[in-house]
């Protein structure tokens, strides 16, 4: 449908897609490169153009292995794949069926809709999985628990991960900002962090500044960061989950409870608990623009709703005593006896019989 403007131009009306029909989507590792520049561009966390690059590789592993259309019509390595809803479809089928959780499906759809974006075809948006939001939170990790792991540390040797323990469980920082714990800072006694386009403020607990001295002293670490690997690297998030998955076996702490980002829940828990539901504050120190972000790291554990649930069923279920069924065995099951129906007066027909 068309129209006529003002100014006599001919416009395009909303819905006409067929006058200009959308371009072809080329798909590969160039077009992967250019949407990664532009994203370092929009000032995107490294951690974050990586992990959009991680998403869009495994779609080309699908399409590779699929039977997708290419610009000629056959896959070599000349040929150009094109994104098409069929195949966006289809992949976000795939995923679904490995058995991936809704988080990490839905966190490939937002990367995928992301390039589409950028590719000038919104019309090839997934949409993400719905997801129930829980009210508790699983895993939740006990103090108990904390105290057995950064105690294994300090019976190993390993003086840098007792450090980075109760760096994370003290400040709620990510393991990304831990390189903003430098000598200085230390000094200072407060961490400035620069992530996500916010800058914030951390301050340093007294007990953990003196224990970052120390540790300082021992490591003869002069400036700069404090926590890099052997090679003068920073310490990344792979790296300390296989460190730390190694620390719960020896701890004997359950493994699934024992990753980076759950020391961060671990701080939050304990701020909440401890400043009487400052939400508003939390949020300040965690760096999140909203207090809806926050309220996941403040659920109560599973532990906690179990509990809950009880309370709130004691009286109902102390009101009558619940017992169950005793089965009969089918040996000695006795079949009830026929029910005969004995009439106080007998029927007309009856007594009609008895005179004739």
């Amino acid at each position: 449908m068309e129209n006529e403007s003002r100014h006599g131009r001919t416009v395009r009306m909303r819905g006409d897609t067929h006058l200009h029909p959308p371009a072809i989507a080329l798909f590969g590792d160039r077009v992967i490169d250019r949407f990664a520049a532009e994203l370092v561009n929009s000032e995107k966390a490294p951690s974050t153009v990586a992990c959009y690059r991680r998403h869009l590789k495994k779609l080309m592993l699908y399409m590779a292995s699929e039977d997708t259309p290419c610009t000629d019509g056959k896959q070599h390595r000349q040929s150009v794949p094109i994104l098409t809803k069929e195949v966006l479809t289809g992949f976000k089928l795939f995923l679904i069926g490995s058995g991936a959780k809704e988080s990490t499906v839905n966190a490939v759809i937002t990367s995928v809709n992301s390039l589409t974006s950028f590719i000038g075809r919104p019309d090839l948006k997934l949409h993400p999985l719905k997801v129930q939001k829980k009210t508790y939170t699983e895993n939740a990790l006990t103090a108990e628990e904390f105290k057995r792991l950064v105690d294994t540390a300090a019976a190993s040797g390993n003086m840098r991960l007792y450090a980075v323990l109760f760096t994370l469980a003290c400040t709620g920082i990510r393991v990304s900002e831990l390189r903003c714990v430098t000598v200085g800072a230390v000094a200072s006694g407060e961490l400035g962090i620069f992530n996500k386009g916010q800058q914030r403020t951390v301050l340093i607990p007294p007990g953990l500044r003196d224990l970052l001295v120390r540790y300082i002293g021992a490591a003869k670490i002069r400036s700069g960061e404090l926590f890099l690997t052997r090679n003068g690297k920073e310490i990344d998030r792979s790296n300390l989950f296989r460190e730390l998955k190694k620390l719960a076996v020896a701890a004997g702490v359950p493994k699934e409870k024992v990753y980076p980002h759950n020391f961060r829940h671990f701080f939050a828990t304990n701020y909440y608990r401890q400043n009487r539901g400052d939400i508003a504050g939390l949020a300040g120190v965690l760096g999140h623009s909203s207090v809806n972000t926050t309220r996941i790291y403040v659920n109560e554990t599973r532990d906690e709703a179990v509990t809950k649930i009880i309370r709130a069923c004691a009286e109902t279920l102390g009101a009558t005593r619940i017992s169950p069924p005793q089965e009969t065995p089918r040996n000695t099951r006795k079949t009830p006896p026929i029910q005969i129906y004995k009439a106080k007066k007998p029927p007309r027909i009856h007594a009609y019989l008895q005179h004739n």
